[in-house]
């Protein structure tokens, strides 16, 4: 069901509306849970998922006979299993109030999955109501997130807390929890050795790959004039600069 969402957005679409100005694209693709300008970014070459609606349909279907349900596509033929329940309108919740941008973002993605048969209603909702969401039972199917870690760590600031149980309500939000996964956890954050770690990163990028947990959307790029003198600093596109890392160093200026 997850792959199917994820087949279904098209993501060439939001990057025109929102990341193309003058023909030139200003944003594009990237594969979480590690964001492409921190070290040991989808190190095995993965692709981001493809906007394919045969593709989505063939996911719905199968997902429909394992959960006995179908769904009726625009066309009027059903997917799944026709003795289950018909699918239920999904809400497709967003933080209140709803700005222009998003709601365009989440426009395409509405339309995306009105094209395998799911009803989603663009929601907005208040951080106060977000936080309630307490249980995986208690959080609507379909959110849109972001996430800023608080320091330049792309396993565990990054990857852990999108995917690990324990950032359950911390990070998390989509109730991720594979044991293959957390026995790589176990020791990933803490190994010295960089082709082990990258062998882990690999592993890591498969599941996750495989199980959609999310569907990453496009990120708008983003342009620096940067001093020659000034180093060390990381850039993550949810959160800007991490200060603390940044240090100067003696520059002799050419004319």
């Amino acid at each position: 069901f997850r792959l199917a969402i994820a087949h279904a957005i098209n993501y060439s679409e939001i990057i025109t509306a929102l990341y193309t100005y003058n023909g030139t694209k200003l944003g594009g693709m990237y594969l979480g849970p590690i964001p492409p300008s921190m070290p040991y970014y989808d190190p095995g070459g993965l692709k981001p998922y493809s906007f394919n609606i045969s593709l989505a349909e063939r996911y719905i279907n199968a997902s429909g006979w394992q959960g006995k349900f179908y769904v009726v596509l625009p066309n009027g033929t059903e997917l799944g299993d026709p003795q289950g329940e018909k699918l239920p309108n999904l809400g497709l919740y967003v933080g209140a109030p709803l700005q222009p941008a998003t709601a365009t973002e989440m426009e395409i993605v509405q339309k995306g999955l009105s094209e395998i048969g799911i009803t989603a209603t663009i929601t907005p909702v208040t951080h106060a109501v977000s936080r309630t969401w307490t249980t995986a039972s208690a959080t609507p199917p379909i959110r849109f997130v972001g996430w800023a870690p608080d320091w330049p760590d792309p396993i565990y600031q990054q990857a852990m807390v999108l995917t690990s149980p324990l950032f359950y309500d911390a990070g998390n939000f989509a109730w991720f929890n594979d044991s293959a996964l957390n026995s790589i956890y176990s020791w990933l954050p803490w190994s010295n050795n960089s082709t082990k770690v990258e062998q882990g990163i690999k592993q890591l990028y498969t599941i996750v790959y495989d199980q959609a947990p999310y569907a990453w959307l496009p990120v708008g790029d983003t342009y620096m004039f940067v001093q020659p003198y000034l180093h060390g600093f990381v850039y993550n596109p949810y959160s800007g600069y991490y200060y603390s890392m940044m240090y100067y160093a003696n520059y002799t200026a050419k004319t």
